[in-house]
């Protein structure tokens, strides 16, 4: 079956015509001027970050920090022995020192409770 697309030309279904986006004549996106700039590992700066405290049932222990999982698309690993030397637990709001993450992999160490 065949569909009329953009510019009156005749689409076949999966030829791949159809997943393109419809920009409506306005030109190419620009965000407005106070949008957020997305960050990425290239604005990391290491520091303190504070964040929810996870325990996996495995035992794996991360901190949740929204501007680190945009960076690296991954939370803050932290040391199991940390939480248990400090007393944390699941739930609880730390702040931990990133320092640059070898491998894209963000580590957290000396862990406070916030």
């Amino acid at each position: 079956m065949q569909s009329m697309g953009m510019g009156g030309q005749m689409q076949n279904p999966g030829s791949g015509m159809g997943q393109m986006q419809v920009n409506m004549g306005m030109g190419p996106y620009v965000p407005p001027p106070n949008a957020p700039k997305m960050m990425t590992a290239a604005d990391f700066v290491p520091g303190k970050y504070e964040g929810n405290l996870k325990i996996l049932p495995n035992g794996v222990v991360f901190v949740s920090n929204p501007q680190v999982r945009q960076m690296f698309g991954k939370d803050i690993f932290v040391d199991r022995e940390d939480v248990k030397y400090f007393g944390l637990l699941p739930g609880d709001i730390v702040r931990v020192y990133v320092n640059q993450p070898p491998e894209g992999r963000p580590q957290g160490v000396n862990p406070e409770i916030v």
